[in-house]
């Protein structure tokens, strides 16, 4: 089945810091740097260390990630739209001899970034409109809600001669559909924040400029690997 749905969401007391969608780097600074939500990114190192620590969800992702990193070899990943850089941060206690580079769009984000991994290298970086980073291997991790399908086109196409490894915020099914309409009943301000889609629709995005790998890692999802087509 080959779906994409509209994602909505409901920020709670955070929807009055945002605009009509959550589709820019300046309302996803406003929501990781002053929401107290599920978005939330401490400045203070104390805070930042306990927020890590805590998420089970990143670190889950963080090991399936990391199996999947040491398997295909590469040495050095870049990581596009790390937000708070939570399961890179679990990433560098699981793979400490992989050398990651952290790049998001949203520029108080970065600053935040810099102060949390002072030895990385840290980019301002729009992977919709620039060329990819230097890497052996290229990470989009749970980023996929952010842009249309056609945007996803675009993006795969520029990145068509790297390797890259796709790993969904989450996959389209019963239990996300059941999600949308409890987030949508009344009472609630939910607010549009992107689209979700089926794994026929990533299997279709992702095969016409890559050879696809389907990864499952149980409760963790499933992602794709992507090698260039020869």
């Amino acid at each position: 089945m080959r779906l994409t749905l509209p994602h909505y969401y409901d920020f709670g007391p955070d929807r009055d810091l945002l605009g009509g969608d959550l589709l820019g780097p300046e309302d996803w600074d406003s929501l990781r740097i002053e929401g107290q939500g599920t978005f939330q990114f401490p400045l203070d190192p104390g805070s930042y260390r306990e927020l890590v620590e805590r998420s089970g969800w990143q670190a889950r992702r963080a090991r399936a990630l990391a199996r999947w990193i040491g398997e295909s070899g590469a040495r050095t990943v870049a990581s596009y739209g790390v937000g708070p850089g939570i399961v890179e941060a679990w990433l560098r206690k699981l793979s400490p001899d992989v050398s990651l580079v952290l790049a998001d769009y949203a520029p108080r984000t970065v600053e935040g970034l810099r102060v949390h991994f002072p030895d990385l290298e840290v980019h301002l970086h729009d992977f919709c409109r620039e060329q990819p980073l230097d890497a052996e291997l290229h990470l989009f991790n749970g980023v996929d809600t952010e842009l249309h399908d056609q945007a996803w086109r675009d993006v795969l196409r520029r990145f068509a001669d790297r390797r890259v490894l796709f790993f969904p915020n989450i996959t389209l099914g019963a239990r996300v559909l059941a999600g949308e309409l409890w987030c949508r009943r009344p009472g609630r301000r939910p607010m549009r924040a992107g689209w979700w889609r089926t794994k026929g629709r990533f299997d279709e995005l992702t095969s016409p400029t890559h050879e696809i790998s389907r990864l499952t890692a149980g409760r963790a999802g499933v992602a794709w690997m992507l090698e260039p087509r020869r």
